[in-house]
């Protein structure tokens, strides 16, 4: 059987490593690119942002055993338990919130138990009737991962192995034969994941001011770039506001005032740019500034790709009002 299994899969099911560590091996690396070797090996992975190219971008790599226990409940096997343990972990994400999705579709989130050694943590499945997962059927699982900001987190990556047998007697038990041990070949996405985040409500950052120091765009850019500015690449269009109907929210109508398309940000020009511009076209054109406001659409473009010709957030209606 284990030679069928490893036939299958292409891979080596006899594997002392395997049996004896319970770990899912790393795909050979000499086949990914190098930006993106330890994606392949990690699960999650997720690539922080960075003004080097891509190939020298860094990477944070988490690894996890997953291991399921079932139980015998009203005459039925149902899993208990899901114990995650971390085998390496680059950096300080936290730990995923898990959703298995039966057969029949229905979502079933698990309760994680934070009160665990550093590296484990347990998650138990509902006991109510309805909510029960039956043991040894087709589930789905949902990882969800919390608190990445956008500007260091700017793709992702996954991969899974299956192992079968690697402790039959139990945790406690003595090591299973390592020809009884099968493990699938890893699997994962060939690319990784780059997010899109669009927010189209609007978002008042404050009252407009003519320094940068005190400019409420000074005080945005450093939350998007989450205080790393180096290197950030950004698209700005400037318009002009004022309120058609008061109302909540009002209902606003903005005129173009300027566009500048993609560029580096610069913490000492950047925001005072902006302010210039503005400024001029308010002399040329002399609006009403009773109830104007300055209205942005901002764009900020993946720093870990240069290629990438498309924004990972777009915040589309941001105000700063006029004194």
């Amino acid at each position: 059987m284990a030679g069928l299994w490893s036939g299958w899969w292409g891979v080596g099911s006899c594997d002392t490593e395997v049996a004896a560590a319970g770990r899912v091996r790393p795909a050979h690396l000499g086949l990914v690119h190098p930006s993106r070797r330890a994606a392949s090996r990690a699960e999650p992975g997720a690539a922080p942002g960075s003004s080097a190219s891509q190939d020298a971008a860094p990477h944070e790599f988490y690894h996890y055993l997953a291991t399921l226990d079932y139980a015998l409940v009203d005459a039925v096997e149902v899993y208990v338990t899901l114990t995650l343990k971390r085998l390496s972990a680059d950096g300080g994400v936290d730990w995923p919130e898990i959703t298995v999705i039966r057969d029949d579709g229905k979502e079933v989130p698990l309760k994680r138990c934070d009160d665990v050694e550093d590296e484990t943590r347990t998650y138990t499945f509902p006991s109510e009737s309805a909510d029960r997962v039956p043991a040894f059927t087709r589930l789905a699982f949902r990882c969800t991962i919390s608190g990445l900001h956008i500007a260091r987190y700017q793709n992702a990556n996954s991969a899974v192995a299956v192992i079968r047998n690697a402790h039959l007697l139990g945790a406690d038990g003595p090591e299973t034969c390592t020809a009884f041990v099968y493990s699938t070949a890893q699997l994962g996405f060939p690319e990784p994941l780059v997010p899109l985040i669009t927010v189209s409500s609007r978002l008042d950052i404050g009252t407009w001011t003519k320094t940068a120091a005190t400019n409420p765009l000074t005080a945005l850019f450093d939350k998007m770039f989450d205080g790393d500015p180096v290197g950030r690449e950004i698209a700005i269009a400037i318009r002009y506001g004022y309120t058609l109907v008061p109302s909540d929210p009002p209902i606003e109508t903005l005129l173009p005032v300027n566009l500048h398309p993609r560029f580096t940000y610069d913490p000492a020009t950047t925001v005072t740019s902006v302010i210039g511009a503005v400024e001029y076209w308010e002399k040329t054109v002399l609006p009403v500034t009773a109830g104007g406001l300055w209205g942005f659409g901002i764009s900020f473009y993946s720093s870990t790709d240069p290629a990438l010709d498309r924004p990972l957030l777009e915040l589309k209606r941001v105000v700063s009002p006029l004194v």
